[in-house]
């Protein structure tokens, strides 16, 4: 009987004066993104959805959080049947990567159990190898800078130690005095370029004189100028 009903009513519909147009249901495959967390939760989705008029088969993808249902119902009804029993549903969102052109997308990108960020520690540079290169490097630079080279600044003294005499910049203090700067040593200072001397207006003291014509002693204590060589 079963069998036959169809037809019938098919034959019954076509030949009978009052006809009733219907719209004919489709087959569809629906598919669904539910958040399960258990074996209950599953087995309550499973239950809802089979229980539909018209759903032919369930398949349920916990690891992906996928349902698939085919029948013939409505995307709407499916969810809204699943959204009764108090769970978060949607319609699926993401496409297949093989029916994207040009897809870079694997196959494992909705993997959950695929990390999101993988740390890549590199085997040729060891991580204590180069942490002390790059250590011994600084260390460099820092001493470079803080201690400059031999005769890169000229010093004016000033006192008993230097016989108010001119010395260059040495670790000895005073041991390079010359007595006789007759603009031997050139140097800038505040933008300008000035030559030292010893002249006796200035007691003996090196004696500063800028291309404009100003001078100026060493005054009390030690003066430093950069040269530029």
């Amino acid at each position: 009987m079963k069998f036959m009903f169809g037809p019938l009513k098919y034959f019954i519909d076509k030949f009978c004066g009052h006809r009733k147009y219907r719209t004919k249901k489709i087959l569809e495959t629906v598919e669904l993104k539910v958040r399960m967390d258990c074996d209950g939760c599953e087995r309550t989705v499973r239950n809802v959805l089979t229980r539909m008029s018209g759903v032919q088969s369930v398949a349920i993808d916990r690891k992906l959080q996928k349902v698939m249902v085919i029948g013939y119902i409505k995307p709407n009804e499916a969810v809204r049947k699943v959204k009764g029993k108090g769970k978060h549903v949607e319609i699926w969102p993401y496409v297949p990567y093989n029916l994207v052109a040009n897809s870079v997308v694997s196959a494992k990108t909705y993997d959950k159990k695929e990390p999101r960020i993988r740390k890549l520690y590199p085997k040729i540079l060891g991580g204590k190898e180069y942490q002390n290169s790059w250590k011994n490097e600084r260390t460099q630079i820092h001493a470079s800078m803080a201690r400059p080279s031999m005769g890169s600044y000229f010093t004016v003294w000033k006192g008993p130690g230097c016989n108010n005499q001119a010395a260059r910049y040495s670790k000895c203090g005073c041991s390079n005095i010359d007595s006789n700067l007759r603009g031997g040593y050139e140097f800038v200072y505040q933008g300008q370029t000035a030559s030292a001397y010893n002249q006796p207006n200035c007691n003996g003291v090196a004696q500063t004189r800028f291309p404009g014509g100003a001078q100026m002693c060493s005054g009390f204590g030690w003066r430093s100028f950069f040269i530029q060589c």
